[in-house]
C-alpha cells in the first residue's frame, strides 16, 4: 500500500491552469502519488500571501511574483521557487517551504 502526500495547491481560474485542473481531474496526479487539493482563489495577492504563510504548498502564480517575493519587493520577503512554466510569456507554479 502506498501513501499519498497531501498537496494544497491554490489557482486562479484562468486557461494557463488547465494543466493542473487536468492532472486532477484525470487521475494524473494521484498515479503519482499526489493527494492534489486544488483550491480556488480571486487574487494573485491572496495566492502570493497563503503561499508566503504555508496556506498552500504550491500555487499557480504570476511568474514575476515569485521573483519579487524573494526579493522582498512589496512585501515580507519569503523565498519561493518556480521550476515550472505553464505558459509562454505567463505564469508559473511556485513552491515555498513555509
Amino acid at each position: 500500500m502506498t501513501s499519498e502526500a497531501h498537496v494544497k495547491i491554490g489557482f486562479i481560474p484562468l486557461v494557463d491552469a488547465a494543466a493542473l485542473l487536468i492532472a486532477v481531474h484525470k487521475g494524473f496526479a494521484k498515479a503519482e502519488g499526489l493527494d492534489v487539493e486544488l483550491i480556488r482563489e480571486a487574487s494573485w495577492a491572496n495566492i502570493r500571501d497563503k503561499l508566503a504563510i504555508g496556506r498552500f504548498d504550491a500555487a499557480h502564480l504570476l511568474a514575476p511574483m515569485a521573483v519579487a517575493s524573494t526579493l522582498g519587493l512589496g512585501h515580507v520577503r519569503v523565498p519561493l521557487v518556480a521550476p515550472m512554466n505553464l505558459a509562454m510569456n505567463g505564469n508559473a507554479i511556485a513552491v515555498s517551504t513555509a
